[in-house]
């Protein structure tokens, strides 16, 4: 526990930058990650106080509720708080909060789920409990404090890393292809921002039309191999980032054996593709000599194990994960805090992670210890 202590700092800061809204960037910068092995614990000594805290989390047995809890039960751990967990299937949150109040517990964590716990939580609020709900965006009034995800800057967090890595490459020009099921969202704050901090490159989009994984990389293939000035790939969801990888393998490997295309390539995207409204218009220009090779930095979305391997290999960029460790941290410090008698912010922002290469082995340690802990096998968010 000690080891961490001057890594609350860092962390106390962000949520303070992040819960009371953030400005633009003067520079085209993504938001830092901090380390995800370092769990924060106070920075001041604090009087020995073992009031147990619990959390009710809903068995589901996914990735989201297996990574709250370990957060839970680590941070409550190295806070030397006494801690339970309390799973509840369907409509079985207030039995749990019932059981909380049995146990002993003085203050829990609990899902918001879409508000289908509110009678739970004010349960827990008329027995005297303090209240903390992770991850959730929630406004309920007995509610003491609220670490939620904040998805709002997701997709900017992306441009701006994805435009940085094109610079990093020294391209002077270049396209970036915003590809999925449902790109739009993604692909509208990608040109937002490129036009902004990075107008020398363009964004296109391209949604997929296979439902089998062979035949969506099959498309994808070629609509890279016809459009080759595309340098930076971003996976708009989960699935599709294994399928991104592979379509560029499959047009690497198409074009050293059988050299140029008959169509020459355009900014127009293929026929194949289903393109923006105005991905054709207003688009920059860019050099011939790009048309020479096919290397594509791939963006990919949550952790699963397939993206993960891809990440160790190099054969993707980086992965924008969604944070229900880091809002179970955050949440753990406020109740910890609230039963303390500290004054807490009652609404903080957690960011969306951005896992590199550099910090790839911390976040696989906490991914196998979730999913060892709770019998997860293949795991994705």
């Amino acid at each position: 526990m000690k080891k961490v202590i001057t890594v609350l700092l860092a962390f106390l800061m962000l949520a303070a930058c992040v819960g009371c809204g953030e400005a633009k960037p003067t520079e085209a910068q993504p938001t830092e990650t901090p380390d995800p092995t370092e769990t924060p614990v106070p920075a001041t000594e604090a009087p020995k106080i073992n009031e147990k805290i619990g959390f009710i989390a809903r068995d589901d047995g996914d990735i989201k509720s297996a990574a709250m809890m370990h957060g839970f039960l680590k941070t409550a751990e190295l806070l030397d708080r006494p801690s339970v967990l309390l799973r509840y299937e369907g409509t079985g949150a207030k039995a749990a909060v019932e059981k909380a109040l049995e146990e002993g517990c003085k203050g829990i964590l609990i899902s918001y789920d879409g508000g289908k716990n509110a009678d739970a939580i004010a349960y827990a609020k008329e027995n005297g409990m303090s209240v903390v709900v992770p991850y959730d965006r929630c406004d309920d009034e007995n509610v003491d404090a609220n670490a939620y995800a904040y998805d709002e800057n997701r997709a900017e967090e992306i441009a701006l890393s994805m435009g940085n890595r094109m610079k990093e490459r020294d391209l002077k020009t270049g396209y970036v292809l915003v590809y999925g099921k449902e790109p739009d969202a993604v692909y509208n704050v990608l040109k937002s921002v490129f036009a902004e901090h990075y107008p020398q490159y363009g964004v296109i989009s391209f949604t997929r039309t296979a439902a089998a994984e062979e035949d969506a990389i099959a498309e994808l293939s070629q609509f890279i191999l016809f459009n080759r000035y595309i340098k930076g790939l971003v996976a708009a969801d989960s699935e599709d980032t294994v399928v991104a990888y592979k379509a560029r393998q499959r047009a690497i490997n198409d074009f050293r054996k059988n050299g140029t295309p008959e169509v020459s390539p355009t900014p127009t995207p293929d026929p194949a593709a289903t393109a923006a409204p105005d991905a054709a218009s207003d688009m920059p220009a860019y050099s011939e000599s790009l048309l020479k090779t096919i290397l594509i930095s791939v963006y990919g979305m949550n952790i699963s194990d397939e993206s993960m391997e891809l990440l160790s290999d190099e054969d993707i960029y980086a992965l924008s994960i969604e944070p229900f460790y880091e809002s179970a941290v955050y949440s753990t410090m406020l109740l910890d805090r609230l039963l303390i008698g500290d004054e807490v912010e009652t609404s903080i922002r957690i960011m969306y992670p951005i896992v590199k290469i550099d910090t790839y082995e911390q976040y696989l340690l906490i991914y196998e210890e979730i999913k060892d802990m709770f019998g997860l096998s293949g795991a994705e968010e």
